[in-house]
């Protein structure tokens, strides 16, 4: 075994930080409950924080606290043989480069936010996105310029108060999210833009920073670590093959009923039975922010779907009523799951279109699992 692949105490944070990470950045309490009694390591603990839906002020804050955690000594035998002073010799090699990072990460948040004080000639451009559910197609709005954070701020406020029309509005999930860039005077008379925020409400809530690629012609991210990264985040989750789940990605997707097929340890265990907006189904990588709309339309999301994925329990639509059946016919059984999975992919319908009418995933459903469903 690897030495960074052996457990220790130390790799781990205390607990009442990691309680706090848990809580301040996941809306689902089953994740929450499910990764309190199943710790990750720091260094995942870190990425969680990087890509959870809250405020960059929260998210630096967090930070600041795991780059002043410490640890005792890690464990290791009384009269300690090479074997475990190597151990012991990595792991605090990796505490000071994990502490470091969580703190590298809170500076560069905290860039960002000073970088919104505007200064003379620099400006914020507001670039408004929404997901239309009647159309089934993000929108957006674009070209309102704002000379500091508070009139860009008020702005939006006033806007939200326009759009809800007296209604109520859901704090936890935004209907839609705003992108800021803000651009500054640089070299040859040609503004640059240096970072794009991103907002739900009034909260910026992720960042890229930028610079000039295709030979000084565009202004795009030097990173995305900041803005969701170009990892999907993997954990593990508290579900079994046959549960019916909530997909929440919102905004930048409604949300839907998936049931899982599989639930593997990698970035592609995960893998779901979805229906789309065209009425047909197919399946995909739960890990992997799809956002999907349908097989073919696939709105990429920077919000992983692990920090909303709960049970779902609400009364499923009569088109989505296919899903309870696979559910029942899976029941929790990973071998049932795998092979209505491996009978999808070799169908020929998926093989051809990659998707499949109900008609056709209730046959395979009847013929992999050995239960007959009437169409």
């Amino acid at each position: 075994m690897n030495i960074s692949d052996k457990k220790h105490s130390n790799d781990i944070l205390p607990t009442g930080l990691y309680r706090e990470i848990l809580r301040v950045c996941f809306q689902s309490e089953e994740m929450a409950a499910y990764l309190e009694d199943h710790p990750v390591s720091r260094y995942t603990a870190i990425e969680i924080v990087l890509k959870a839906p809250v405020s960059l002020e929260e998210k630096a804050a967090l930070l600041d606290k795991i780059a002043l955690t410490d640890q005792s000594s890690p464990d290791a035998s009384e009269a300690p043989g090479d074997k475990e002073k190597q151990i012991s010799a990595y792991l605090r090699r990796k505490l000071l480069i994990e502490r470091r990072t969580a703190k590298e990460h809170a500076d560069a948040i905290r860039r960002a936010l000073d970088a919104l004080k505007l200064k003379p000639g620099e400006i914020l451009c507001k670039r408004e996105h929404w997901f239309d559910e009647d159309i089934m197609e993000e929108k957006y709005g674009y070209g309102v310029l704002f000379q500091n954070m508070e009139a860009a701020a008020d702005y939006m406020r006033r806007e939200l108060e326009y759009e809800l029309d007296g209604e109520e509005s859901n704090d936890d999930v935004c209907p839609g999210w705003t992108e800021l860039e803000k651009w500054a005077p640089g070299e040859n008379g040609m503004m640059e833009n240096p970072y794009t925020f991103y907002l739900f409400y009034d909260k910026v809530v992720y960042f890229t920073e930028n610079r000039l690629w295709n030979d000084g012609l565009c202004w795009s991210p030097e990173t995305r670590v900041y803005s969701g990264g170009d990892l999907d985040l993997n954990l593990p989750i508290p579900f079994q093959p046959g549960d019916i789940v909530t997909l929440d990605c919102r905004p930048f997707s409604p949300p839907k009923p998936v049931v899982l097929l599989e639930v593997g340890d990698d970035c592609c265990g995960v893998q779901m039975l979805c229906r789309g907006v065209d009425g047909l189904w197919y399946t995909a990588a739960l890990k992997h922010r799809c956002g999907r709309i349908d097989k073919h339309y696939m709105n990429h999301s920077i919000l992983s779907p692990l920090y909303r994925l709960t049970s779902y329990s609400d009364d499923l639509a009569p088109e989505d009523e296919t899903l309870k059946k696979v559910s029942d016919c899976v029941g929790g059984n990973a071998k049932k799951g795998r092979a209505l999975w491996d009978a999808i992919h070799n169908s020929p319908s998926v093989r051809d279109r990659g998707i499949l009418t109900d008609a056709e995933l209730l046959s395979l459903l009847s013929e992999s699992i050995g239960r007959k469903e009437k169409p």
